[in-house]
């Protein structure tokens, strides 16, 4: 019964949100289970398993940023040194199941709900800032479907789709992500002709961050690294 899967997700979701402490555990015993369930026939399950997952990985970012507040305060750390304090075991858990997330996210996509393609950009986005970027595999066939998400009528699925392509260019190395600047940057330019402010408002960070990625600056130099 989908009544059964459905309730089965909001346990799970509620453990996720009252038991942070149990992120591994939680890997181990229901992250594979709701990666294998992102098939789900039923629309409204199938939202609440990726939204399920996308709260795992919301509550991976929230442990690793309160691991890394506390390291700087106990150990003086330098703030730029904070993203590499992590909570090893769990970022770790959702490096290993990457191709399988993609994989799942990928057939998603590729399907006519929108629903659920909004879903999972918001889920990939999480998953981009969990990973700091970790996506460099898998971007040519995500940035295939992102054209023809942000081509798309439908005003809430180009938002989330152009939220997922600007923290993907933010995140991953701009040697990654400047083969896709030339059809991404098309799109965009459209997008920034909108009606709606939001996706003109999103359309204008996407520019920015491709302007960063076309002319990344060295860290340590202060100088730009390269050209487009």
């Amino acid at each position: 019964s989908w009544k059964v899967r459905k309730s089965a997700v909001k346990v799970i979701a509620g453990v996720i949100s009252s038991r942070p402490e149990m992120l591994h555990d939680l890997y181990n015993v229901a992250a594979d289970e709701l990666i294998g369930r992102f098939k789900e026939r039923e629309e409204n399950v199938r939202l609440d398993i990726i939204n399920c997952f996308t709260a795992l990985l919301n509550a991976t970012l929230a442990s690793n940023r309160a691991r890394a507040d506390d390291s700087h305060r106990r150990f003086g750390l330098p703030q730029e040194s904070i993203p590499l304090v992590r909570q090893r075991s769990a970022v770790n858990e959702v490096q290993e199941r990457v191709p399988a997330i993609v994989r799942g996210a990928s057939k998603q996509l590729a399907t006519n709900s929108q629903k659920t393609k909004s879903a999972v950009f918001n889920m990939l986005r999480s998953l981009c800032m969990v990973l700091q970027g970790g996506l460099d595999a898998h971007l040519t066939n995500l940035f295939q479907q992102v054209t023809k998400c942000v081509a798309d009528r439908n005003q809430a699925l180009k938002l989330d789709a152009l939220s997922f392509v600007r923290v993907a260019l933010e995140l991953h190395d701009y040697q990654a992500v400047q083969p896709h600047v030339a059809e991404v940057l098309r799109l965009v330019s459209k997008a920034v002709n909108e009606d709606w402010y939001k996706i003109v408002s999103e359309a204008l960070r996407v520019l920015g961050a491709i302007a960063a990625v076309i002319r990344p600056i060295d860290q340590d130099s202060g100088m730009f690294e390269g050209s487009y």
